[in-house]
């Protein structure tokens, strides 16, 4: 009977995989045509499961893109530290982007920044660890950005990390203009966030910022679908400028210079 690894394994020109963790991951190192792989962490994923995943993880430098998904609570830190330790490890790694999703903002709060009673955290300091063995990646996707994270990101700590993606998890875009995470981006970094500038709250009301003022000046930019991407370099000195002459017309660049 062939289980449904047997399968997969079997599939020649296998190039993206989206699913649960499975016993006997580890089989998919041999798919050497693989290379966007998205893991799902279920309430019922067992421990073998997460182990197999692991050393797919650690061994199959083949891998281009990858995301982990978190449909578990308390437990799932554990095992997110545990693979992204994996993918760290690999000591070939040719990952290029890295989605980290907890479906759940509680969850993922209190997976980077809170320390208690529920085990094993992930932590924003177990990323930032691992961040430096993954030497080509370029887009880190999170669903929740720790205000430490930012201000420790650089080119030693994520050598070719361009570009931070996050959904907002403020109101308004607006309050983050005003935060002091916002103000130590890397030159090397940008920072995208999935959310609108209100136009209503007490930020919006400041008056305060030009590149605000425009884009609230604009109606069909102020829609619930607008992306805000923020850098801190001078214009003329982006180190990845393809990423300023994106054709997609729902996001907006602000700039914001950085203070030492």
């Amino acid at each position: 009977m062939f289980s449904e690894l047997d399968l997969l394994t079997g599939l020649p020109k296998l190039t993206a995989l989206h699913c649960a963790l499975l016993p006997g991951m580890e089989a998919l190192i041999a798919c050497r045509t693989l290379r966007d792989l998205t893991l799902q962490v279920e309430l019922e994923s067992r421990d073998a499961a997460v182990d197999g995943a692991a050393a797919l993880l650690r061994e199959a430098g083949q891998l281009r893109h990858v995301g982990l998904v978190f449909n578990r609570e308390a437990s799932s830190v554990a095992i997110a530290a545990k693979l992204l330790r994996a993918l760290g490890a690999s000591g070939q790694s040719s990952v290029h982007t890295l989605s980290i999703n907890f479906n759940n903002r509680d969850c993922s709060r209190l997976a980077f920044n809170v320390f208690g009673n529920y085990g094993h955290f992930l932590n924003y300091k177990v990323l930032l660890s691992v961040l430096p063995r993954l030497p080509v990646l370029r887009e880190l996707s999170l669903d929740y950005v720790p205000d430490e994270l930012v201000p420790n990101l650089s080119p030693t700590t994520a050598p070719a990390l361009r570009m931070l993606h996050s959904e907002s998890w403020v109101p308004c875009c607006h309050e983050w203009l005003h935060s002091d995470t916002i103000r130590k981006i890397p030159h090397s970094i940008h920072v995208r966030l999935e959310g609108p500038f209100c136009s209503d709250c007490n930020w919006c009301y400041l008056d305060c910022h030009e590149d605000v003022k425009d884009f609230l000046e604009d109606e069909r930019d102020r829609v619930s679908g607008t992306s805000i991407c923020f850098y801190s370099h001078p214009n003329d000195q982006c180190s990845a400028p393809d990423l300023h002459t994106s054709n997609d017309d729902k996001l907006w660049w602000i700039r914001v210079p950085r203070s030492e």
